[in-house]
């Protein structure tokens, strides 16, 4: 758990948000608050879909993370888990156009231009899915070599790609057509790159047997299970909130939501370092390495967190020239801070857990977790609104954190009873 991997893995992130800062409120102001919802509602959608990639690039990286010393020749492997994939996401892509026309199209509490822009960008939006999730993988394996100043590179250019731009709209179309045809190309590309990043260092070969690569797709799917659920229920806010709120509400909380949870790229440059480090089956110091890096994320967060309580209504208005007339936005501040204080440990004990190979636990809570809350979400959304959504939100990231943390120290009195 060295300082430079986790400032090299967060630095692009780091960057990433300034870039965010800069950009949103010409962005939020070309485009309006309506579309702005739905903007940020894809860039959740994209950001989601890598973890349609059936846990695999968190499986590369505990192959390579095992083999890049001891058994470099089996590496090639990894090319043939790619054509795998490849397969895979090409199907997700053909599910995602028939599934979000179905949403859409589904949504009759929108203006009929903004449900025909959602509607025209679907194809863009489901070929961006198949670069999402493949780019995942070629991902997992530069962080399993640890080349996380490579990977935050990458996450900068494709940010600023993006943004720019957006920025740029007013001289193409501030569309939601014009996002979608924007995050499609970019991501074509970041895709292209990584593919040549990997190429020059394991070097790619042409055949494909099941057989190769049986093992890292039963270890990788109980991963995909977890992943998947707990994300869902993550952002579940987002998604039910498009359908059943106000479209000017959903705008303004889903910028509040965007900037807040930017926050996590804290916890999720400690946690992506902590878990390589612990897929070695060097476990000497890995009570020690979870301790600092729950100490990283509390002195790292809480100060940041305090401040967005303190100052951020106001910073907000300031920062985007916007009253936010009728909108509490200091309760949406204060319920998502809560939740992500939670999500930031959770994150940390996610990763020890499935470093030390305990995957089917977190497969089998993320699952259940998300077959008791769904309905009580829709409930919820149905009878409360936008409130009911995140009030229940907060309650399930508690409810996880508290199960994370349970588990993770009868992990820990494992450890101290095979010592």
């Amino acid at each position: 758990m060295k300082i430079q991997s986790i400032l090299k893995a967060g630095s692009g992130t780091i960057i990433t948000a300034v870039i965010f800062i800069l950009t949103t409120p010409k962005i939020f102001n070309d485009f309006g608050v309506e579309r702005f919802g739905y903007i940020s509602l894809l860039l959740v959608l994209f950001s989601s879909a890598s973890l349609l990639d059936l846990g695999l690039a968190r499986g590369v990286t505990y192959f390579v993370s095992n083999n890049k010393i001891k058994n470099k020749t089996s590496l090639s492997i990894i090319w043939q888990v790619a054509y795998f994939l490849l397969f895979w996401s090409l199907a997700i892509g053909l599910l995602a156009y028939i599934l979000l026309t179905k949403y859409f199209g589904a949504m009759n509490n929108i203006p009929g231009y903004l449900q025909l822009e959602l509607l025209s960008s679907t194809t863009y939006i489901s070929l961006t899915f198949v670069f999402v999730v493949m780019h995942s993988i070629f991902r997992g394996v530069l962080e399993g070599f640890e080349f996380f100043g490579i990977t935050s590179v990458i996450k900068v250019v494709m940010a600023s790609f993006i943004f720019v731009m957006l920025y740029l709209s007013q001289y193409f179309e501030s569309t939601i057509l014009y996002s979608a045809q924007v995050f499609c190309l970019v991501r074509l590309l970041m895709l292209l790159v990584m593919v040549k990043l990997v190429a020059a260092r394991i070097r790619p070969v042409f055949i494909y047997k099941w057989s190769d690569i049986r093992e890292i797709v039963a270890f990788s799917w109980k991963v995909s299970i977890s992943s998947l659920s707990s994300t869902a229920l993550n952002y579940i806010d987002r998604f039910l909130g498009g359908s059943f709120a106000n479209p000017i509400l959903f705008g303004s909380y889903s910028l509040i939501s965007d900037t807040v949870m930017r926050i996590l790229f804290i916890p999720g440059a400690i946690g992506g370092v902590l878990y390589p480090s612990l897929s070695t089956f060097e476990h000497e110091n890995n009570r020690q390495k979870l301790q600092k890096a729950t100490l990283y994320v509390v002195i790292s967060i809480v100060p940041v967190l305090l401040l967005l309580n303190v100052f951020g209504q106001n910073l907000l208005k300031y920062w985007l020239s916007n009253d936010f007339d009728n909108i509490n936005l200091s309760l949406y501040i204060l319920v998502l801070s809560i939740g992500i204080f939670f999500l930031s440990l959770s994150q940390i004990y996610y990763g020890y857990i499935q470093g030390l190979g305990f995957v089917s636990f977190t497969a089998r809570l993320h699952f259940i977790e998300l077959i008791v809350f769904i309905p009580i979400f829709v409930i919820a959304a149905k009878n409360f609104g936008l409130d009911g959504i995140i009030f229940i939100w907060l309650l399930r990231i508690i409810v996880d954190f508290l199960c994370l943390f349970l588990y993770k120290n009868i992990v820990m009195g494992r450890e101290r009873l095979s010592e």
